[in-house]
């Protein structure tokens, strides 16, 4: 079974620094209002979804 743990460690830090750097790279997802943001991620919780390789990510913390 995949490391679901490290994956989505790794989507975290890949989601959010680009979102806080380069933020037009994710508009396709979002349509938002302003224009300079920083995120301080406090926890991360990662659990396996499905038998096909599914994972589920859970990222609490704030807008700086």
């Amino acid at each position: 079974m995949t490391d679901f743990q490290s994956i989505a460690q790794q989507f975290t830090e890949f989601y959010y620094s680009t979102f806080d750097e380069n933020r037009s790279n994710l508009a396709a997802l979002y349509d938002l209002p302003f224009q300079k943001v920083k995120h301080a991620v406090k926890t991360l919780d990662a659990q396996p979804s499905s038998g096909e390789g599914g994972i589920i990510v859970m990222v609490t913390g704030a807008l700086m």
